[in-house]
């Protein structure tokens, strides 16, 4: 597996794929190979969709390849572009488009690779109950840019062919992040071999790995803090957490962070000064009856509100408010109405353990 990074400069498509093996028989040759291909493949980057997009790219752009491509015929007819590109080796196409989108790609420590499996677009299986075409791919995200994809055998699934993708690239110093039907051993031992980190989805349908890593997560957030904390999965699939403090609750430490993330703000940037919170926890506890100085989610929010007025970093992390609509929050303890309602009305699912935060037989509703 190549480790090394990413070439300093890009290569051009003709440098990538003139390696190609050209199966055609040399009598019926009239336009070369890497000519057919290029065109092909810049139609396709342009938004095309078959192959008479190909000819009628061609044609529309045929003064500007002529710069960089011999064209002894002419542009080709949509139909050879059919059979050349059914009849080259899949592998070998995959391996060219490999060697041009890491040279595309600038080397970032920690970078996050995205694996995901999809049904092909407008796919449909074929008679006889055939399961829909699957590929998976690859996405890398600071490059925005996706390395490569696999397509999954028929009579398989994903499982198989997430190794096959993970040899092909070059995940050196990445973190590597796959939904939960990439949560095997194998495919973890792929990805440390290539000297990569991983963040792979675990589901309940396996049982006793869920309930052993629940466990060890539940005890540790019990080590750390003493107290209620919370986790929420952003729409990237990073996980932020939040826990209580003297100044904040769990929930409240964690949208503050969780902002801050969306937004790229420094986690050690203070949205909210502690001047401020302790003159609302002043409020809180002298004025209003409070016992508990903590602010909760609709307090910090209103007094993110008003900082956003003057502060550059808070009216960045308002801003990002509205991409918490479908993410996933856990908590250790069940919610007060006041955190439940909020995260109702921005739209965040939640789940907790069936723990209350005070062993009080009353519940208030």
């Amino acid at each position: 597996m190549s480790t090394s990074p990413a070439p300093s400069a890009p290569l051009g498509l003709v440098d990538c794929f003139c390696t190609l093996t050209d199966p055609r028989i040399d009598r019926t040759k009239q336009h070369l190979l890497i000519d057919v291909v290029v065109i092909g493949f810049c139609t396709i980057l342009a938004g095309g969709e078959g192959f008479t997009d190909m000819e009628e790219f061609g044609q529309a752009k045929e003064p500007w390849f002529r710069t960089f491509l011999e064209l002894p015929n002419g542009i080709p007819r949509h139909d050879t572009f059919n059979r050349v590109f059914q009849a080259l080796d899949p592998e070998e196409f995959f391996g060219c488009f490999l060697n041009w989108t890491e040279s595309l790609r600038k080397a970032v420590s920690g970078e996050i690779v995205a694996l995901d499996g999809k049904a092909l677009r407008r796919a449909t299986g074929q008679g006889g109950g055939r399961a829909l075409p699957y590929m998976v791919s690859a996405w890398a995200t600071d490059n925005g840019l996706a390395l490569g994809q696999v397509k999954v055998d028929e009579k398989s699934n994903e499982i198989t062919a997430i190794p096959v993708l993970l040899r092909a690239l070059a995940l050196n110093g990445c973190i590597v992040t796959i939904d939960a039907m990439g949560c095997q051993r194998k495919i973890a031992r792929e990805i440390v071999d290539a000297d990569a980190d991983y963040v792979l989805a675990l589901k309940g349908n396996q049982e006793t790995v869920h309930e052993e890593v629940k466990s060890y997560m539940d005890d540790a957030v019990t080590r750390w803090t003493k107290a209620p904390a919370s986790a929420i999965e952003l729409p990237d699939g990073r996980i932020v957490t939040g826990k209580t403090s003297p100044l904040l609750g769990n929930c409240a430490a964690m949208l503050l962070d969780a902002l801050k993330a969306l937004a790229g703000i420094d986690p050690e940037v203070k949205l909210l000064a502690t001047e401020t919170i302790e003159a609302i926890q002043t409020l809180k506890t002298k004025h209003l009856g409070s016992r508990n100085p903590r602010l909760h989610t609709d307090e910090v929010l209103i007094a993110l509100s008003v900082s956003a007025g003057s502060d550059e970093n808070a009216r960045r992390a308002r801003a990002e408010l509205h991409r918490l609509a479908g993410c996933d929050v856990h908590t250790t303890t069940i919610l007060g109405t006041v955190d439940e309602g909020i995260f109702r009305n921005l739209g965040v699912n939640v789940t907790s353990e069936p723990v209350y935060q005070h062993a009080r037989l009353y519940r208030k509703k």
